[in-house]
């Protein structure tokens, strides 16, 4: 049997913790902020404008859903070039450099709405994509398909969980 090489026994049990963590904060992150949405453009819109809201939440999922299509070819070149924990790094720094702004919705506008929703797609594209990278990289083969398995679950699990992680902050904040 061939003997697999250091680099592949080098991703250890707490940084595939760390990895996973990633991959289930910016899938709750997404779950997390839809139902803030249309309480973001309601005042933004005209007295009786709740078609109007849900147009713009039916289009802010859809750009950040195109932040993430453009994304994800991108920073995996990128990422193939220059190394995957830096482009890892750039896309969390992103992450929450690009929620920042909607902590104050009503200063940014619904230009920077977008503009907030478009960017954080595209900086989840740079996790999402780079993190199993990461783990079939310094993963042995015979533990791949289980380490695969738990990194689609926490970021199911934080679909899962945004929203009510969003109904408990509310009630905190209450």
């Amino acid at each position: 049997a061939q003997q697999p090489s250091p680099a592949v026994l080098a991703l250890g049990a707490w940084q595939l913790v760390w990895l996973a963590a990633a991959v289930f904060v910016v899938s709750a992150g997404y779950g997390a902020l839809m139902p803030l949405l249309p309480a973001w453009l309601t005042p933004l819109m005209a007295a009786d404008g709740k078609a109007e809201v849900a147009r713009h939440v039916g289009l802010l999922s859809g750009l950040y859903a195109a932040g993430v299509l453009v994304g994800a070819p991108l920073w995996g070149l990128v990422s193939d070039r220059s190394g995957r924990g830096r482009i890892l790094l750039i896309g969390l720094v992103g992450y929450v450099a690009s929620l920042l702004p909607l902590l104050r919705p009503d200063w940014i506008g619904l230009a920077g709405i977008y503009a907030s929703r478009g960017a954080t797609g595209f900086f989840v594209a740079a996790v999402v994509p780079v993190v199993p990278a990461l783990v079939a990289e310094h993963t042995p083969q015979e533990q791949r398909a289980r380490r695969f398995a738990w990194l689609g679950a926490m970021s199911l699990l934080g679909f899962l969980f945004g929203p009510g992680l969003d109904a408990a902050a509310t009630q905190v904040s209450a």
